[in-house]
């Protein structure tokens, strides 16, 4: 997954904190939590349209990932080892941008035949019919029928 921007891990910058994940007082002791900041707007790999549209995907999708700066934060505290979580936080980086700049399709419009509206209001008669015989019958509506 990293063969695919290889440049990016040069753009990106880790820090490390103190994991709250299980290892014991290993984990307590030593920074295993990885902390990874990567500015999209300064960012040479990419063209101003796919920064655009990074951000936009962000934003929408994963605005607890980006700030105001186009700043994007990820933290990785999957594995007991800082090299490990460095490789994770990366991928989920890079799995995100890939989301981001996958082309949308298009929706299609399709033609409906006017014979598919008959059969359909026709089902939805025989469902309403169904329903009001379910109804509780009121005094007034057995006056009625005596």
């Amino acid at each position: 997954m990293i063969e695919k921007y290889p440049k990016l891990e040069e753009e990106v910058s880790f820090s490390c904190s103190k994991s709250s994940k299980p290892g014991g007082m290993r984990a307590l002791a030593s920074q295993t939590r990885v902390i990874l900041k990567w500015n999209v707007w300064n960012s040479k790999i990419f063209d101003e349209d796919q920064k655009k549209k990074i951000v936009a995907y962000f934003e929408k999708y994963a605005s607890d990932k980006i700030n105001k700066k186009g700043e994007i934060i990820i933290y990785s505290e999957k594995e007991r080892s800082q090299e490990l979580n460095k490789k994770d936080a990366l991928e989920k980086l890079i799995t995100l941008i890939s989301k981001a700049l996958k082309p949308v399709k298009k929706r299609q419009a399709i033609q409906v035949s006017p014979r598919w509206h008959e059969t359909r209001i026709k089902e939805k008669k025989i469902l309403s019919e169904k329903k009001q015989l379910r109804r509780k019958i009121t005094p007034e509506e057995i006056e009625e029928f005596k």
